[in-house]
């Protein structure tokens, strides 16, 4: 994945994926620009000098990328969450992933 730096990308958010790893577990959520590149939010916790915030990194996708975080996000009821907000629709998920 590739991060993006500016800060001015406009994205929709299209669902959420809980990522399970050994050591954590985290939510990220899979967007789409303006532009129609596909991405990866994440939100991290950041210190300095005492001071706590949070910081929004956003990531190009690949399209092999994008379909296994929309198999997770499937396999566990996210997606459907998604599609009964109205985000998305399980045909345009797909298509997203295929073109």
């Amino acid at each position: 994945m590739t991060r993006l730096y500016d800060k001015s990308i406009e994205y929709r958010i299209l669902f959420a994926v809980h990522i399970s790893h050994d050591y954590s577990d985290s939510d990220v959520l899979v967007g789409i620009s303006q532009r129609g590149n596909l991405l990866c939010i994440t939100k991290c916790v950041v210190s300095s000098s005492g001071a706590i915030g949070s910081e929004t990194a956003v990531h190009n996708l690949s399209k092999a990328e994008y379909r296994e975080l929309l198999e997770k996000s499937k396999n566990n009821g996210l997606l459907q969450e998604s599609i009964d907000k109205g985000r998305i629709t399980l045909k345009e998920a797909v298509m997203l992933g295929n073109e």
